[in-house]
């Protein structure tokens, strides 16, 4: 399937201004500019770095951890009062020094998760030798008393080169549960060797203790097939809800899994299988739309009832080939205790999406799940270059939505989404083409609050390089 663009060897941070306090409702926005802050590392930046290929942020917005995964680090920065005001203070690197070193293609960094208040991480690195060649492992960290100490290597009981554990990884809140994506996970049934499935790990530890921590592994709940890259991305929740996704699976249609932790033991059922509600919308999904369903995975915080999927693949026309959406989902707990999710939102790019954007590569929900940062990383850039216009090809942009409200949602979604239809939608707003070009499918109406992109002069040096 195709991947999109390697990201840039830099990472460019806009942080909004403080929102103003509201009474109610949902979080409020700023609507002045962003501010701009280039983050590098420390010392010793070099070609090949990679930073920024992987970047986490604290539900405080005072702490970013920042992947480069080319010098296998994950650095930390803070948010602090410098001598000329507001500034993101270098805190810091994890590594893996503390199990006697790592290989130098490692790619530790690659994947991060952060703990909401800031003080557990979890870092990938897919391509570690230690168990094979490229069997990967992934690392627990924790701050304890303002010092960040290792805590775990994970390694998965049964792994085997090439399986690249570690390409995505999650963290629960409360840091007690670890989720650890392996995409080229082979698996053997009977003769038949599915290479590729992917499988994903989950690692409890109980009473905090990182030391024995509990492992299982998960697969696809309905059949294991070649190719899926089951793993590619996972989030678990505050709830204990665990997604996983298979961008790849269905000839690159994708599918998210979705499971339910049982008792608060460490063991979890599959509830549903999520496909790209596209599908249902407009009939079958064209052999040239393979949307990619699953790349990329966000849960809200508190509430855990919001999750964020990427199809950074999807495609709308013949000129928007690639061009990628975003779902937004809600889960609905019924008076038995079972949970169903429910379709809310596809968010794309709007007027302005172009083919081979891959909206949707990357994206986060805000901790109460009513705002989405959604990036495209192969967006083209206007630019002027001696006084003519010109572009920067896959400069990037990352878009800011907000929610508005979701008073045009009919209690008919209330089921399963792989079940959704046009006539379960419903409501003027799913018959009104203009709101379709605006704002995508779904009752939920959302709204870009700012394009972010790189500063033109930022763009003109990478245009002359």
């Amino acid at each position: 399937m195709p991947l999109a663009p390697p990201p840039p060897p830099l990472l460019l941070l806009l942080l909004l201004p403080p929102p103003r306090l509201a009474a109610a409702g949902p979080t409020p926005f700023a609507t002045a500019a962003p501010e701009e802050s280039l983050l590098t590392p420390e010392v010793g930046a070099a070609p090949g770095d990679g930073t920024g290929s992987a970047v986490a942020v604290s539900a405080s917005g005072r702490r970013l951890l920042v992947g480069a995964p080319g010098r296998n680090e994950a650095l930390i920065f803070n948010r602090e009062f410098c001598e000329l005001g507001p500034c993101w203070a270098p805190a810091g690197a994890l590594t893996g020094d503390a199990w006697g070193g790592i290989n130098f293609d490692a790619n530790l960094g690659g994947a991060l998760a952060l703990s909401p208040d800031g003080t557990a991480a979890v870092v990938g690195a897919s391509g570690d030798g230690e168990a094979g060649e490229q069997a990967g492992s992934a690392f627990v960290f924790r701050e304890v008393g303002g010092i960040w100490r290792p805590m775990a290597k994970l390694l998965a009981d049964d792994a085997a080169s090439n399986d690249f554990f570690g390409n995505a990884v999650a963290l629960s809140p409360d840091g007690t549960v670890a989720v650890v994506g392996a995409r080229s996970r082979d698996e053997r049934r009977g003769s038949s060797i599915f290479t590729d499935c992917g499988a994903a790990y989950v690692f409890v530890a109980e009473g905090g203790n990182w030391q024995r921590p509990r492992q299982l592994k998960l697969l696809a709940s309905d059949a294991l097939a070649g190719g899926d890259q089951f793993g590619y991305a996972v989030a678990v929740a505050s709830s204990g809800t665990i997604v996983v996704g298979t961008p790849a699976h269905n000839s690159g249609g994708g599918a998210v899994y979705v499971y339910r932790r049982v008792g608060g033991r460490a063991h979890w059922e599959p509830v549903t299988k999520l496909a790209v509600v596209s599908e249902s919308l407009a009939g079958a999904r064209s052999e040239a739309n393979r949307p990619g369903f699953g790349n990329a995975l966000s849960f809200s915080v508190d509430p855990a009832d919001t999750l964020l999927i990427g199809a950074y693949t999807e495609s709308g026309s013949s000129v928007t080939v690639n061009a990628g959406s975003a779902y937004v989902y809600r889960r609905q707990v019924q008076p038995d205790g079972n949970e169903t999710w429910v379709f809310g939102k596809m968010l794309t790019a709007g007027s302005v999406a172009r083919g081979f954007d891959f909206f949707g590569s990357s994206l986060a929900l805000s901790a109460d799940g009513t705002a989405a940062i959604v990036g495209s990383p192969g967006t083209d850039a206007p630019i002027l270059v001696d006084g003519e216009p010109g572009i920067v090809p896959n400069a990037g942009r990352s878009y800011l939505f907000r929610l508005v409200n979701t008073s045009l949602c009919p209690l008919a979604l209330r089921r399963r989404l792989y079940a959704v239809s046009a006539e379960d939608l419903g409501g003027d707003c799913q018959n009104d083409d203009e709101f379709r070009d605006m704002y995508g499918l779904g009752c939920e109406i959302w709204e870009v609050s700012f394009r972010l992109r790189l500063r033109p002069f930022v763009a003109a040096a990478r245009l002359q390089r």
